[in-house]
């Protein structure tokens, strides 16, 4: 404060000063000798060297007469010149992006796009690339970026701009020059060549130096100022010139994999780098039976690199076995020599290309193509509701999410799970007291029935309490046995476990899983993708008191007559393959139709219209649909006596007779 007052002080003496001699000098009389004076007042001093403008007007001269020796005082202005206000008539021109909001630099002189860091960037110098200002002073640069600029002419324009130590954003040469955009200055705007449009810009007084690539400095400069392409690491050639290019020699079928999810923080960084490679010519859109996922990788400088997951591509891909040369063997070639040179290829794996042949294998699936679809179903959508005078009721519309609520359920890109306040409040649902209340809990529970692969189990001792209710009013206490507690306890507990149902594809094939036992029946509808079984939906019911009494073919059987009516809806014209545990089943359609029973030929008939496919898998395999069925296993010990069936059939005589007809 204190250095700040001395400087208006002396200011202020100055300003004083300058006021008086300019006063004396316009009220001073003219000597006798006017004309003689006048005469030579207009050509310079010759004792003081000083023009008669400099002389008579001193520092307010605005003219002058060469050769002057007068010499400009410091104007005390500069002292505070950050006080100052910016000059109205600067030709500093500065564009608005209207996307991020923020003011960019346009510089014709600077040879690239460089951008300030953001104050939560880890600001570690990286060596790929140095930058110079045009005074040869060296500016730190901590990596590139891609950006997405708006300037208000009608196309995107996506560019990668270098991260470095500037005041102020800077569209550079480089991409004028790519995108054909030319300076007005006299009329404070960009324009577009290939449209005509023009943006309007501002004028302000940041000083930013120009942004050079190359060192004025370093040696033989000249020679590389005659490629300024080789210097620029925004520019990277369409089309190579040269003959190299790298082949991917597979073996065996093309490998595949789904879209991975983004984070919402990467989607669009990763979207916009896809988007200037695509610009670039480096990447292209594809429909390669190929695919890859992609993998986001962090880079030093708190920015992202998005690269493909090759790994099942490399599994199929010859091994190149090209012999190295030896890291020591450049020694040999340097003796004698006294200057040296180095010179790096920047991203060469971008400017070596792929043949042609071998391009589809590079396939990378990217998850924002569904999000373009989206938009255009919602435009569409909009548009429909529009034209029939409809409203939305925005306060409950959601857009563009990935997990949304809807129906009593929770969606996700990879399937539909229950809600969780919902199956909270089954878990806090107290033990029932009545028939009615446990009627009321079962219901809750079999809302989510298709999510249970056990609901025939865990539900079959609870269900038996129901037999005679008089609806959910029926106020019949209930007498719990501690199998039936511990039955109630596994229902909230498999709703809190519930499975997630894959969203059904309609290319992948499907498998449909049986099984039967002496009690309940089940099924599980699966489709396989990339060779793993998802879940789309399960089946379980008990069997009737005369269904129990059928034999194990003919359970084995009802499974699937009564698995597929239930998943009927998603299995016509779908080919799909039955799986199951009982053997004999798989030579259903083999054998003579008097040999099968009226039921029988009924439910077959029945089968026939979806498939014929019937696979015998072992029950140890049958895992799916053989825990819906298993309930006499888990919930409670059989009440059968088989020693008793045996010593009866051994002394049964209709049973010997009957045995003894069927021999040949």
């Amino acid at each position: 404060m204190d250095s700040l007052a001395r400087q208006i002080q002396e200011l202020s003496l100055q300003v004083a000063e300058l006021t008086r001699e300019r006063n004396s000098s316009r009220h001073q009389r003219y000597s006798s000798d006017r004309r003689r004076s006048h005469s030579r007042s207009r050509s310079v001093n010759r004792g003081s060297g000083i023009c008669y403008y400099h002389r008579r007007y001193k520092e307010q001269a605005r003219k002058c007469v060469s050769p002057c020796a007068f010499v400009q005082k410091k104007r005390v202005s500069s002292v505070i010149a950050g006080m100052a206000e910016p000059s109205k008539h600067t030709s500093r021109l500065f564009l608005l992006d209207r996307k991020s909001g923020q003011k960019f630099l346009i510089d014709s002189g600077s040879e690239i796009c460089v951008i300030p860091p953001s104050p939560t960037m880890n600001k570690s110098p990286q060596s790929n690339f140095s930058l110079f200002a045009a005074n040869n002073t060296k500016i730190p640069a901590y990596g590139m970026v891609r950006k997405e600029l708006n300037l208000g002419l009608r196309r995107p324009f996506i560019w990668t701009f270098i991260i470095a130590d500037v005041s102020s954003p800077i569209i550079g040469a480089d991409f004028l020059k790519h995108f054909n955009l030319l300076i007005d200055l006299k009329k404070k705007r960009l324009v577009d060549v290939e449209t005509s449009l023009f943006t309007s810009c501002v004028f302000s007084n940041i000083v930013q130096p120009s942004i050079l690539t190359v060192d004025a400095n370093i040696s033989f400069k000249n020679i590389l100022s005659e490629y300024p392409d080789l210097s620029n690491p925004s520019l990277i050639s369409k089309s190579a010139s040269h003959g190299t290019v790298h082949h991917i020699i597979t073996t065996g079928p093309p490998v595949t994999a789904r879209p991975r999810r983004l984070h919402p923080k990467l989607y669009d960084a990763v979207k916009v780098e896809f988007e200037f490679l695509l610009a670039q010519g480096i990447i292209r859109p594809s429909k390669s039976p190929w695919s890859s996922p992609l993998h986001v990788v962090p880079k030093s400088d708190s920015t992202v690199r998005p690269v493909g997951d090759y790994r099942q591509l490399n599994s199929v891909t010859e091994f190149d076995s090209y012999p190295m040369p030896y890291l020591n063997d450049f020694a040999h070639a340097l003796h004698g020599k006294k200057i040296f040179s180095k010179i790096d290829i920047f991203k060469a794996f971008h400017q070596i290309p792929i043949a042609e042949c071998d391009i589809p294998k590079t396939a990378v699936t990217t998850p924002w193509e569904n999000a373009e679809e989206h938009r255009s179903h919602l435009r569409t959508i909009f548009q429909r509701l529009s034209s029939y005078g409809l409203k939305l009721n925005i306060s409950k519309c959601v857009f563009g999410v990935t997990e949304l609520i809807f129906l009593g359920h929770f969606i996700t890109p990879d399937g539909i799970k229950p809600l969780p306040d919902k199956v909270q409040a089954v878990l806090d649902y107290k033990q029932p007291e009545t028939v009615g209340s446990l009627r009321k809990f079962l219901g809750l529970l079999n809302f989510y029935r298709r999510f249970l692969p056990k609901a025939a189990e865990q539900q079959y001792l609870l269900s038996e309490f129901l037999k005679g209710s008089k609806g959910k009013k029926d106020s019949k206490p209930l007498n719990w046995s501690s199998e039936a507690i511990t039955a109630f306890q596994r229902c909230k507990q498999a709703l809190a476990d519930a499975a997630l149902l894959a969203h059904p594809s309609p290319s992948a094939p499907l498998a449909l899983h049986v099984d039967a036992s002496d009690y309940a029946i089940g099924g599980a509808l699966h489709q396989v993708v990339d060779s793993e079984l998802q879940p789309l939906a399960f089946f379980s019911r008990k069997l009737t008191s005369s269904e129990k009494s059928y034999s194990a073919y003919d359970r084995e059987l009802l499974a699937i007559y009564s698995a597929i009516r239930h998943f009927r809806y998603m299995l016509e014209a779908r080919d799909f393959t039955v799986f199951t545990d009982h053997k004999p089943l798989t030579y259903a359609f083999r054998q003579k139709s008097d040999k099968c029973s009226p039921r029988q030929i009924r439910q077959l008939d029945f089968i026939s219209q979806f498939t014929t496919n019937i696979v015998h898998i072992p029950g140890s395999d049958n895992i799916a649909a053989d825990v819906l069925s298993r309930v006499s296993a888990i919930t409670f010990p059989s009440q059968i006596d088989y020693d008793c069936i045996a010593e009866t059939q051994q002394t049964d005589q209709e049973l010997h007779t009957l045995i003894a007809s069927e021999l040949p």
